[in-house]
C-alpha cells in the first residue's frame, strides 16, 4: 500500500514537473522550487541575488508557504459558507472553514514531497487548527510551544536544525514583538467630526494604512527575531531585507495558491492548469524584478563576523526591552545599559582582543594550503586560500567563516606562495570581501580573477 501511495505521489509530482518544463514560463526553476521543492535548477547567481536581499527563505517551502495556503483555503471556504444562511445557523462556519483549510495544507505538503521543513510547517498548522477548535486559538505562544514539542518528540535532533530555529524564531517574533511594536507606533486617533464627514475615502485610507502598517511590523518582527541566527550561520546582514520582503512576501502569497490550484487542476485539465501556471509565472516575474533591483543597490548586504553567544543574548535582551518600553519606563534604563554593553563588547574585539604571542593557524582546505599568522601587535597575514572544486568556493565556505569566527575583518598582508588554483582561488573571495592592506606573491604565472579583484580594490 505504501509503495502504491508513493508511486501515485511521485507520478503527481512528475506531472507537475513536466507541465512546468513544457510550458512557456520564464521562471520555471523558481516555480518548481515553490510547488515541488526542487531548487536544483536555480543558478548560483540567482540564489546570490535572493541571499543579498534577505528573501532567500521564499525559495524553500516552509512556514510562510504553508501559512499562505492555509489562509487562502480558509478565506475561500469561509466565503462559500457565508453564501448559505442555513449553514450559518446550523454550524460554526469559522471552525468548518478552518477544518477544510487543513486539507489543502496537507495536499501542498504532499505535492512538495514532504521535505523536513515542510513537515514541520504542516505540524505547526495542525497544532494551530486544533487549538482553535478547542477555543484556545488566541493562546498563540502556548500553541507555538505545542508545535515545537510535537516536532521534537518526533525528531529530537530538530532543535539543532537551522530551518527549525528560523521558523520558530520568526513565528515567535511575529507573535511576541508585533503587539509591542504596535504600542510604540499607535494609530492616529480620530477626533470625530472631520473624519466622519469625509466618509468612505477616509475609511479606505485608514484601512490601507492600517494594512501597510501591519505588514511592516510583521516583517520587521520576523526579520529582527531571525537576524542573529542568520548572522551566526551565514555571516550576512541585508540592509534592504525589510523593503524587499515587504514586496516579495505578499507576491509570494499570490504565487503559491496559484501553483497549488494549477497542480490540482493538472489531474483534470492540462489547459486549465496552464492558465493558473501562467498567472503564477507573471506574478513571480514581479518578485524576480524586485529582488534584482534591490540586489543591485550598493551595500544591499554586508558580511559580518560571527556573533558570540553573549552578543546574541545582549541582542535579544535589547529587543525585549525595546518592545516593552511602553509597559514600564524603567526598561528604558535597562535598554541603555544593554546598548552600552554591546558598544563595550564591540570595542573589546576592535581594540583589546589581541594575542600576546605569535600565533599560526593552519586551515583545513583539503587539496592545497592556507594558513593564518597573527602577531602580538594584532597584525594578520593570510598565506594561500585553498581552491575552488566542483563549484564549492573554499574561500567563502571555509576560510572566510574561520576568519569571521575570530572577529577578523581585515587582512594586513595577503600572501600567495605560487599561482596554482589549489592555493590561489580561495583568496578571491577574501580579496573581494575583506579589507586587505598588502599583497605578496612571487610574480610567476597569472593571477586571473584574483588579480582583477585586487586591482579593482586598489591593493
Amino acid at each position: 500500500v505504501e509503495a502504491a501511495e508513493g508511486g501515485t505521489l511521485e507520478r503527481h509530482r512528475k506531472r507537475i514537473r513536466d507541465l512546468i518544463d513544457s510550458s512557456n514560463a520564464r521562471n520555471k526553476e523558481f516555480l518548481k522550487a515553490l510547488i515541488i521543492a526542487d531548487k536544483g535548477g536555480i543558478s548560483p547567481s540567482e540564489k546570490e541575488a535572493f541571499n543579498r536581499t534577505g528573501v532567500a527563505h521564499i525559495l524553500a517551502i516552509s512556514g510562510l508557504h504553508v501559512g499562505v495556503v492555509a489562509l487562502f483555503a480558509y478565506s475561500a471556504a469561509l466565503f462559500l459558507l457565508k453564501r448559505s444562511e442555513r449553514l450559518m445557523l446550523a454550524v460554526n462556519i469559522r471552525k468548518a472553514a478552518l477544518a477544510f483549510s487543513f486539507l489543502p495544507v496537507f495536499l501542498y505538503g504532499m505535492t512538495a514531497g514532504f521535505p523536513v521543513s515542510t513537515v514541520r510547517a504542516v505540524i505547526m498548522a495542525g497544532a494551530f487548527t486544533v487549538t482553535f477548535f478547542l477555543d484556545r486559538g488566541r493562546d498563540f505562544l502556548n500553541t507555538l510551544a505545542l508545535s515545537a514539542l510535537v516536532i521534537l518528540l518526533i525528531t529530537p535532533y530538530s532543535v539543532w536544525d537551522l530551518s527549525f530555529q528560523l521558523s520558530f524564531a520568526a513565528v515567535f517574533g511575529i507573535i511576541y514583538m508585533t503587539p509591542g511594536l504596535d504600542r510604540l507606533f499607535p494609530a492616529e486617533k480620530k477626533d470625530g467630526g472631520p473624519f466622519e464627514k469625509k466618509g468612505r475615502l477616509v475609511r479606505l485610507r485608514s484601512a490601507v494604512s492600517g494594512r501597510l502598517k501591519d505588514a511592516f511590523l510583521v516583517t520587521l518582527s520576523a526579520g529582527a527575531a531571525t537576524a542573529p541566527i542568520l548572522a551566526y550561520n551565514f555571516h550576512r546582514v541585508s540592509f534592504v531585507g525589510l523593503a524587499a520582503n515587504l514586496v516579495a512576501v505578499p507576491l509570494t502569497g499570490a504565487v503559491v495558491p496559484l501553483l497549488l490550484v494549477s497542480s490540482l487542476a493538472s489531474a483534470v485539465s492540462t489547459g486549465l492548469a496552464s492558465v493558473f501556471l501562467t498567472l503564477a509565472d507573471l506574478v513571480f516575474s514581479l518578485i524576480l524584478m524586485t529582488v534584482k533591483a534591490f540586489a543591485s543597490l550598493p551595500y544591499s548586504s554586508v558580511w559580518v563576523t560571527t556573533p558570540t553567544p553573549f552578543e546574541i543574548i545582549l541582542y535579544y535582551a535589547l529587543l525585549f526591552f525595546a518592545v516593552n518600553l511602553n509597559r514600564d519606563r524603567r526598561l528604558k534604563y535597562a535598554a541603555l545599559v544593554v546598548a552600552a554593553l554591546i558598544a563595550a563588547d564591540q570595542g573589546y574585539y576592535g581594540w583589546f582582543n589581541k594575542s600576546h604571542d605569535l600565533r599560526v593557524t593552519f586551515i583545513s582546505v583539503g587539496q592545497g594550503d592556507s594558513g593564518l599568522v597573527e602577531t602580538p601587535e594584532g597584525a594578520t597575514m593570510l598565506i594561500d586560500g585553498g581552491g575552488v572544486w566542483g563549484g564549492f568556493d573554499i574561500g567563502e565556505k571555509v576560510v572566510a567563516p574561520f576568519l569571521w569566527s575570530k572577529k577578523i575583518k581585515r587582512i594586513d598582508c595577503l600572501v600567495l606562495s605560487h599561482a596554482q588554483r589549489d592555493h590561489m582561488d580561495g583568496l578571491k573571495f577574501i580579496a573581494e570581501n575583506f579589507s586587505v592592506g598588502e599583497f605578496w606573491w612571487n610574480g610567476v604565472g597569472s593571477l586571473g580573477g584574483l588579480g582583477k579583484t585586487l586591482e579593482e580594490r586598489g591593493v
